[in-house]
């Protein structure tokens, strides 16, 4: 991985995403946010939902 995880974590400083301490109110303005960013997206362009398998 090398210095790659550190690319992430200024990025996400540069975008405003704050990784750590957030608290819940803000996390779900972002995901709302992101719900509706994703309704402008054409249907095929969507992430596909996959059925997580955690029965280990």
């Amino acid at each position: 991985m090398g210095c790659a995880i550190g690319a992430v974590f200024e990025m996400a400083t540069i975008v405003g995403v704050q990784l750590f301490g957030a608290d819940q109110g803000l996390l779900t303005m972002h995901v709302s946010a992101a719900e509706k960013t994703l309704t402008l997206l054409p249907q095929s362009s969507r992430p596909l939902s996959k059925k997580l398998k955690d029965d280990f």
